[in-house]
């Protein structure tokens, strides 16, 4: 049975056969086996998890059981991406890679635990439910602070407080969502789907809009991703 242990903050876990546990990179850790074990190791980059949960920090060492529901199913996935890996071209794993995180984000938001690893459990619980509903409502236009409050159960002000306490406001929170996902869809749609398209379904109104706000989030346009990665999967 592994057990793992952080020196940072003499944080321990055991993970049965079949689970998985998570730790940042940046820590140096520990672990031993109580007997054989195969092991493996799937490295995501900081931004890349920061682009899909809020405070990912929350999720640092905990075990996570993978031997039903969507814990196994991420973990065979795993395994498949790894069988076929070197069958596959640069964009395709690429791709397999996005599917992998979104697998691995919904473990690890499903998890009550996590729930408790903030200042408190209904404060946790109630940015849980926003991240949620924000998430489900990217592409409606009207997604903005009222529309969350209200569809969270809390107030207007209450929400402010909250997201504020995470380093961004509801809006920015929103739009650093829509960006991600316009990102996600310009690198796997077809050419044949205009910008404009792409921006229009992730809830902006206006395209000029969207293009400057992708510069600034992205150090490129729009069109600069997209012909990045074409060019990526060409070289591939």
């Amino acid at each position: 049975m592994p057990r793992c242990s952080s020196s940072r903050a003499d944080v321990r876990c055991v993970a049965s056969r079949g689970s998985f546990w998570s730790s940042g990179g940046d820590l140096p850790y520990r672990f031993g086996y109580e007997q054989a074990n195969a092991m493996w190791v799937f490295k995501v980059p900081d931004a890349s998890m920061k682009h899909r949960v809020r405070g990912v920090e929350r999720y640092a060492q905990h075990c996570f059981e993978a031997n039903t529901g969507m814990g196994r199913a991420f973990v065979e996935f795993l395994a498949i991406c790894a069988s076929r890996f070197d069958e596959c071209s640069r964009d395709e794993r690429q791709r397999l890679f996005e599917q992998a995180l979104s697998m691995l984000s919904l473990v690890l938001e499903k998890d009550d635990r996590v729930l408790v690893s903030d200042q408190s459990q209904l404060k946790s619980a109630h940015l849980m439910r926003i991240e949620r509903f924000i998430s489900a409502r990217l592409g409606d236009p009207e997604l903005g602070p009222s529309m969350v409050a209200e569809g969270c159960g809390i107030s207007l002000r209450y929400l402010h407080k909250l997201l504020s306490e995470t380093g961004h406001s509801v809006n920015d929170w929103i739009r650093m969502q829509r960006l991600e996902a316009a990102r996600r869809d310009l690198c796997d749609l077809a050419e044949g789907v205009s910008i404009g398209e792409i921006a229009y379904r992730w809830g902006f109104s206006d395209q000029a809009q969207f293009c400057r706000a992708f510069r600034r989030r992205f150090d490129c346009s729009a069109s600069e991703m997209r012909h990045r990665h074409r060019d990526g999967q060409g070289a591939g």
